[in-house]
């Protein structure tokens, strides 16, 4: 809903700004407009920081309830967050993965701190191969299949990449 005001906003402020045309930095409602869509992204923001500090200190605390010594993650240090300034609007809005990286970045502190210890694993193929066989199957949206006719396995995509994840080397 936030999102959903924000992008309001955004068409708001740019209706404003070509009414008022080259003037429209001197008029008080596009200023308006500016900071009220500004404060939603911030409020959005925020929330992104929350659930993914949640999520690992959860992740920590089922790990240690369990008694994990040894944490592995796909290795997403390549992605992380980018402001608009830098890859453009449209890129910055469609930004996905770097949640996922910041959630690994705070569960990798917590767990440190926890004495768990932390494995980067290198992401390549791990969601393309066949955690039974290691030959690439087809992964059809939350569906994987092994293309390997001894093999044959038919299981749930993000189930064979955790055990690829488990086995695969550590990254450099």
């Amino acid at each position: 809903a936030t999102i959903k005001q924000a992008r309001a906003l955004q068409q708001q402020k740019d209706l404003l700004r070509h009414r008022f045309g080259k003037q429209y930095k001197h008029a008080w409602r596009y200023f308006v407009a500016r900071r009220e869509w500004q404060r939603c992204w911030r409020r959005v923001r925020h929330l992104h920081e929350e659930l993914a500090r949640q999520v690992a200190a959860r992740l920590v605390a089922a790990c240690v309830h369990h008694g994990v010594g040894v944490l592995r993650f796909e290795d997403l240090s390549w992605s992380s967050h980018s402001a608009k300034r830098e890859s453009g609007s449209w890129l910055a809005s469609w930004q996905v993965h770097w949640f996922f990286s910041e959630v690994q970045e705070r569960a990798t502190r917590l767990a440190r701190l926890a004495g768990i210890a932390v494995e980067l694993v290198d992401a390549r193929g791990t969601s393309k191969r066949c955690s039974a066989c290691g030959i690439v199957g087809i992964r059809d949206g939350k569906a994987f299949s092994c293309t390997n006719d001894d093999c044959r396995k038919k299981v749930d995509s993000d189930l064979n990449g955790s055990r690829n994840v488990r086995i695969a080397p550590i990254s450099p």
